[in-house]
């Protein structure tokens, strides 16, 4: 605030008119003083000048001020003397050259001149136009109640501590029973037994109903206070309603009056919705629909029993950088039930012939300490083993490995099933059905390299050593050799070998060989290696038969020292820039990110959450080298590297260059592509303008390695006799 202005209780055309006044004096004054110019002195011509002048500016900077804000913290009477006099100045050195102009001229140039020193006056003391308009900002809490099947438990072995809770929450306690509730050194037992026998009757009826229509009472039912929560929450808030299963879902305030109780019998998609409690899913739900300068925080009321295979922590994050708070209420009682279920069982999607099927089975028991059960694994309808545990504790939980080897190919039916104890409150968790597809088809696989680089040996011993669902056929043109020893003269890769006999010498032999390989994984090899003849060859497998083609980019050859008109050119999703030094990248350092595309590309997903996927990629270490390409019209880029001292995307700051704005993102993703894929006929390719997936093993081992490229191959391939979910598979057997 300026204290050099008029106060705001003076009105705005108050100031004006005298604006108007001083200027009319100002006027006055030069007219005056010019008709009797000869008869005063110098000095009585030039002060009432100057001293009217600047009047007249500084009510001229007063009524500007009323309608912007000075940026320059100069005092007005500064900018007033500067303009005032400036005017002066410029009419008084006019005063010479007016007799050499004509009567228009005359008048024309003093009034652009004044112009000219009003302006520059103006400008330094850098007016700022403020406009202030009243706009309502929505702020919004989501109130999340959980609907899932754990929620519509009843619980009937509350502790008297938690009675009295309700007890309080219902307002059947008094001043001095509140209080002493609220005293640690309370006998919580004592307490409630002196209770009234129709306060504890209440209170029974009250709480021994399901999880989920008590969390519905706690919003809708008037507590103490006389006001439901939910209406003192609305009052302050825009509220939005939602129930949370697998994901989330809209509901209403007169569904929380119902309880959230069915109101039929529960169609596929509601016993789906039910079957479990994802508190991520839920969460980025919210994000998703609520917009983020609208959301005021999030109320959510349930059991805890967060049961999916994503991390709510990611998600979570995205709400602490919003400032958006997550209230979180717990429903249910502390004693646990009496009940054994499977909570989990590991079995693997497929396995080949011969192979063993593992699964490891997560037992849990609670209240059932003493007591032994047992667990068994059944193929179709047979017992193939089974095992007796005894149960240690009210809070039991173990990993149990069941393991049976298949004598037949096809998709063969396991059950796991936990006996079944005599009281328990729960008898539909105790078996665990899991379909495993035993197949003796192998992916036959061509991995070919110049030298020995780390992603080949990477490859090599995931495709040779982990990963039994390969026919590995592994050729490296410059293998490191040892000083003095003999040369081995290796076969020439082919899908007919002997399952194990990876290494090889050469390419396949014959189009029939060639057509026999499902992926083609090519490293950093040059247009030697790779003849005009063997890429025809390449081509004809994707394009013709469907096989996937990996191309590993190289400082070498790959793809940049093959013609524009070759066909591996053809093949690959990107071209290269021309450089005169491929082993330097173009930035020192940079780390991976995943476009929109490749978020939910089933070839970049390592986890089931977008939020906790994200990071995954994120947390990778930063890489030092990739190949200046540019993804081609048509291709889809996946990942693109993203510096960490250099150029980044642009953001939108104005809607109406939009589309300019688009072409200029799609232009930068994809010069700065890192994994780019695209179909080739009935075929598709894979381009990496990098050679560090082994990358992913950072702190993490192979998992993510290993879950990268078996997801490479499932979206190259399909899953022969495998794709599917544990309700649904489909395959053909060609």
């Amino acid at each position: 605030m300026r204290i050099d202005l008029l106060p705001p209780e003076i009105a705005t055309w108050l100031v004006a008119l005298m604006m108007v006044i001083a200027i009319a004096i100002s006027f006055g004054v030069r007219t005056l003083t010019e008709r009797f110019r000869a008869r005063l002195p110098r000095l009585a011509v030039i002060l009432p000048r100057a001293f009217a002048a600047v009047a007249a500016a500084w009510f001229l900077l007063q009524l500007i001020g009323r309608v912007a804000t000075y940026a320059c913290p100069w005092p007005l009477w500064v900018a007033a003397l500067m303009l005032g006099l400036g005017v002066e100045c410029v009419l008084a050195c006019f005063r010479r050259e007016r007799q050499a102009l004509s009567p228009r001229l005359g008048k024309l140039i003093p009034l652009l001149r004044t112009t000219a020193v009003a302006v520059t006056a103006l400008i330094l003391m850098q007016p700022v136009l403020v406009r202030s308009t009243d706009k309502r900002i929505t702020r919004r809490v989501a109130v999340l109640v959980d609907g899932s099947a754990s929620m519509r438990f009843t619980d009937r072995q509350w502790t008297p501590l938690e009675r009295l809770q309700w007890a309080a929450h219902v307002g059947a306690l008094g001043a001095e029973q509140q209080a002493a509730l609220t005293n640690a050194a309370t006998d919580a037992g004592a307490l409630w037994d002196s209770l009234p026998e129709t306060a504890r009757a209440e209170v029974n009826v009250f709480c021994e109903t399901t999880r989920v229509a008590l969390a519905c009472a706690m919003l809708t039912q008037p507590v103490a206070a006389g006001v439901p929560f939910l209406e003192t929450l609305g009052n302050r808030y825009d509220l939005s309603l939602f129930t949370v299963g697998r994901g989330l879902s809209w509901a209403t305030e007169a569904d929380l009056h119902a309880g959230l109780a069915p109101t039929g019998t529960l169609s596929f998609a509601e016993r789906h919705f039910q079957g479990a409690t994802d508190l991520t899913a839920a969460l980025e739900g919210v994000l998703k629909e609520i917009p983020s300068e609208h959301l005021a925080g999030v109320l959510l009321i349930s059991d805890g029993l967060h049961n999916a295979d994503t991390s709510v922590l990611p998600v979570t994050r995205r709400f602490g950088a919003q400032g958006a708070p997550i209230c979180g209420v717990m429903v249910g009682g502390t004693r646990l039930p009496f009940d054994v279920a499977l909570a989990d069982v590991a079995a693997p999607e497929s396995v080949f012939l011969g192979d063993r099927v593992r699964m490891v089975a997560s037992v849990r028991a609670t209240g059932a300490s003493g007591r032994t059960i047992k667990v068994a694994l059944l193929c179709e309808t047979n017992v193939v083993e089974e095992q007796e545990w005894k149960i240690t504790s009210d809070d039991w939980q173990r990993e149990i490995r069941l393991a049976h080897e298949p004598t037949t190919n096809g998709v063969v039916c396991y059950t796991v099933r936990a006996e079944t104890l005599e009281g328990e409150l729960f008898d539909d968790n105790n078996v665990w059905r899991a379909d495993v597809a035993v197949s003796d088809d192998r992916i036959n696989v061509l991995l070919v390299d110049h030298a020995p680089r780390w992603e080949f040996r990477y490859l090599r011993n995931l495709f040779f050593g982990r990963d039994k669902s390969v026919h590995l056929q592994s050729w490296l043109v410059q293998p490191d050799q040892v000083s003095g020893g003999a040369t081995v003269e290796l076969p020439p890769a082919s899908a007919g070998r002997k399952f194990g006999d990876a290494e090889s010498g050469g390419w396949p032999k014959g189009r029939e060989e060639w057509r026999a390989f499902d992926v083609i994984i090519l490293g950093d090899l040059n247009p030697q290696t790779l003849t005009p003849q063997v890429q025809e060859e390449i081509r004809a497998c994707v394009a013709d038969r469907g096989a996937l083609l990996v191309l590993i980019g190289g400082p070498r050859a790959m793809p940049h020292a093959f013609a524009p008109d070759s066909p591996l050119a053809a093949l690959a999703p990107f071209t290269v820039r021309e450089r005169a030094d491929y082993w330097q990248g173009p930035e020192a350092t940079f780390r991976l990110q995943l476009t929109p595309t490749g978020q939910r590309h089933p070839v970049m997903v390592q986890s089931g959450s977008l939020s906790e996927n994200e990071e995954v990629w994120a947390a990778l270490p930063p890489f030092d080298w990739r190949l200046p390409v540019t993804a081609k019209q048509g291709a889809e880029v996946l990942a693109v590297a993203l510096p960490e001292d250099g150029e980044r995307e642009q953001v939108l700051t104005d809607v109406r260059q939009a589309a300019e704005h688009l072409e200029a993102v799609m232009q930068h993703r994809a010069r700065h592509a890192v994994i780019v894929s695209q179909r080739v006929g009935r075929g598709k390719v894979l381009g990496l303008a990098f050679d560090r997936t082994w990358r992913l093993r950072y702190r993490t081992g192979d998992t993510r390695h290993h879950r990268f490229w078996g997801q490479v191959m499932r979206w190259g391939l399909g899953e022969r006799l495998r794709a599917g979910s544990e309700r649904f598979r489909a395959g053909t057997d060609r």
